[in-house]
């Protein structure tokens, strides 16, 4: 159904940043921010960090 929230070329991205190794985590609206905050995070602890589209 062309038109609708639900049509995939309309839909937004976000992305989840999480750290593997506190409770640190987040969701972003665009994957360039999403890993300035994962750089951001490991650089700062040392910790592992995972981004991922959902």
């Amino acid at each position: 159904m062309s038109g609708t929230a639900t049509d995939a070329s309309e839909a937004k991205a976000y992305y989840h940043v999480v750290c593997r190794d506190c409770l640190t985590e987040s969701v972003q609206t665009d994957a360039e921010t999403a890993e300035r905050v994962r750089r951001r995070h490991e650089s700062e602890t040392g910790h592992v960090v995972a981004v991922g589209s959902i």
